[in-house]
């Protein structure tokens, strides 16, 4: 079948702190529809029944997806969503039951499972409903236990959920999960469920917890730093969580300190994201280690194992040593069969556009090759790269279009606000706070040029790093700024920032970095024109610096300049001139200059430079420029260039 949309809510977070099967007691029953529905989990007579294609009476379609499969409920007689087409006009409501089930006595009842839901744009969101219910003994009334509404197109989630008290230790205990569907012949629409799960847990406090950043942090003196870290915290457990208080000790460990959270964080599906702010009295310039473990729950002893302390590295910096401003990188996901996509497109490229203009992001967006018959300026860099981020935040195989990744760190659908809007302003905030701090890194594009006529791109880098680094991925990516040739079924007329090479491969080349050593690389691109380019004078670098997944995949810094296309003059050899850095901000340099005028023209065509006989090298100092574009233009030996400038300030 072809690929299907699984939004990211689906993956579940790593445990730190608890181990989920202690609290599980007993197990109702287990579903994730791997094998031919029967009467081991279901009431079949009285199940809802549907036809396949053959006209064989089924109770529930069972989809795979390529990496899991699910059973639900469909129609798409027209083959666009699944292969061969799901021909039954399904209209009201449709029900699986489960078997009748005895419940333990003293135990909490937790339903959990995964839903997701795709239709056309045209579907009514209202019109399909979700639903799940229990009753005692075959005439017992049906009481409501989740309902789920308004279910828009894309949406994928995981539910866990507590079944009512008044069914606690009662036997013959039935579950009706229901789906409503208002026919349109029109609108094809798939309602799917995975992993679902009734089980019994103690009645008590359940967490697990991880300390998500940072790992790197700039301070003046390591000694008794204070140092912030955001911790997530997820209350698995069948009781309300108020409070928990934490141990921790730093470096040699000499003396445990204390801290203290007052968070709600409701039973089951709870989760909290905090600050905590940890004190390193014992703190030294370099890697600094802690450990943190829970004492107390609710005001009650937490007799905690080793299983339940986590441990955290983070590297302390001299603040005073860094300079460079940090500049954060947008990876996003995107293709031209996906309507979604134009949506997000259509509210993330005029804020990208600003916030790049200002020198305060980088971008590059990967084509990828779903829905549909997906985007034909896919490569297979962009789909090793999805993976990357797969394994990064595991989402266990199940990701789609759009994903917009800011800096390495999360999906920006999956930040919190409910409309684009309010997701775009959250992108604003993150990038100028983002911006603010200093880089552990200096990056600088020494230059980069492309031979329009052989294709052949050529690339230095320099690197300067604050710290020593063992192991980084120096990622470095060839992308079109406007794109129109890969125009699909979305309704984009083109396309920003499209991937169309990675010299060092999808997740970059490997090095070593020591303090303050200059380290110079160098790569290229044999041949452009085998790429999905579309104009040599349209090109940009953007490179970045990444640690490795094992520390969460650290964006240490991120930068970006225009390829400079050498203009040949009519069929003679190409006018070698390089120029950098571009953008620029204070100088820029031209170089491999013989005997050359050089020109510098505003966008009016006013002429704000000029150098008469320069050799070799021409530094050009920019401070009386205002920020914009310009265009360089360079006459030697009979031949003449024109090379396009951009100053930031």
């Amino acid at each position: 079948m072809k690929k299907l949309l699984i939004s990211a809510a689906l993956s579940a977070s790593a445990l730190l702190f608890g181990i989920s099967q202690a609290q599980l007691t007993k197990t109702y029953m287990s579903e994730n529809f791997d094998t031919q529905i029967s009467e081991t989990n279901w009431d079949l007579p009285n199940c809802s029944t549907i036809t396949n294609r053959q006209g064989q009476p089924v109770y529930i379609y069972q989809i795979n997806d390529g990496s899991t499969v699910w059973g639900g409920w469909g129609y798409d007689a027209e083959g666009n969503l699944v292969r061969g087409g799901l021909p039954d006009t399904l209209n009201g409501t449709y029900s699986m039951l489960t078997h009748w089930l005895p419940m333990e006595e003293n135990a909490k009842n937790v339903i959990s499972f995964d839903i997701w839901y795709m239709g056309t744009a045209s579907n009514n969101a209202a019109m399909r409903k979700f639903g799940v219910s229990a009753r005692q003994g075959s005439a017992g009334a049906w009481k409501p236990q989740l309902s789920v509404t308004n279910m828009q197109n894309g949406m994928g989630a995981k539910y866990s959920f507590l079944l009512d008290d008044e069914f606690k230790g009662q036997d013959s205990i039935q579950l009706q999960f229901s789906f409503f569907n208002k026919h349109d012949a029109s609108a094809y629409f798939m309602f799917l469920l995975d992993n679902i799960q009734f089980a019994a847990y103690e009645d008590k406090p359940f967490f697990s917890a991880s300390i998500e950043n940072p790992m790197f942090a700039s301070v003046a003196e390591a000694a008794n730093a204070e140092i912030e870290f955001d911790l997530s915290i997820a209350n698995q457990g069948a009781v309300d969580i108020t409070s928990v208080e934490y141990a921790y000790v730093t470096n040699s460990g000499v003396e445990t300190q204390s801290l203290n959270i007052s968070k709600n964080i409701p039973a089951v599906t709870g989760r909290a994201q905090v600050v905590a702010k940890l004190k390193f009295k014992d703190g030294r310039f370099g890697e600094n280690k802690l450990k943190i473990w829970p004492v107390k729950v609710n005001g009650e002893a937490f007799a905690a194992t080793g299983q339940d302390t986590i441990g955290h590295t983070v590297t302390l910096v001299d603040e005073s040593k860094l300079s460079a401003d940090f500049v954060p990188v947008l990876e996003s996901f995107t293709s031209a069969t996906c309507g979604p996509c134009a949506t997000m497109n259509r509210f993330l490229n005029p804020v990208l556009e600003k916030l790049k203009t200002a020198g305060k992001i980088n971008v590059v967006k990967y084509q990828m090759n779903f829905p549909g018959n997906g985007d034909k300026y896919y490569i297979s860099t962009n789909g090793t790269r999805i993976k990357y981020y797969d394994q990064l935040f595991g989402w266990g195989g199940r990701y789609g279009v759009p994903a917009p990744i800011f800096n390495a760190e999360s999906n920006m659908l999956d930040w919190p606000g409910s409309t684009y809007t309010e997701i775009m302003e959250s992108l604003e905030k993150q990038t100028e706070a983002a911006h603010a701090r200093k880089a552990f890194m200096d990056v600088t594009v020494k230059k980069a040029f492309v031979d329009a006529a052989t294709g052949k791109l050529d690339f230095e880098l320099q690197v300067t790093s604050a710290l020593d680094i063992k192991e980084a991925y120096v990622v470095v990516l060839i992308t079109e700024k406007t794109t129109t040739g890969n125009r699909s079924t979305n309704g984009e007329k083109e396309f920003h920032y499209v991937n169309m090479a990675a010299p060092f491969g999808a997740n970059g080349k490997k090095f070593e970095f020591k303090t303050n050593e200059p380290q110079t690389i160098t790569g290229s691109v044999t041949d452009m024109n085998k790429t999905n380019m579309e104009e040599a004078d349209d090109l940009e670098i953007v490179c970045f610096v990444q640690a490795p997944l094992t520390q969460k995949g650290y964006v240490y810094q991120s930068v970006s300049a225009e390829v400079t296309a050498m203009v040949a003059n009519e069929g003679s050899e190409a006018l070698r001139v390089d120029m950098y850095p571009n953008p620029a901000g204070e100088q820029v340099t031209l170089r491999g200059l013989n005997h050359a005028d050089v020109s510098i023209y505003d966008l009016t065509g006013r002429r704000v430079y000029g150098h008469a006989g320069s050799e070799e090298t021409l530094e050009i100092d920019l401070e009386a420029f205002s920020a914009g574009t310009y265009m360089v233009r360079i006459c030697q030996n009979g031949k003449t260039a024109h090379k396009k400038l951009v100053v930031r300030k």
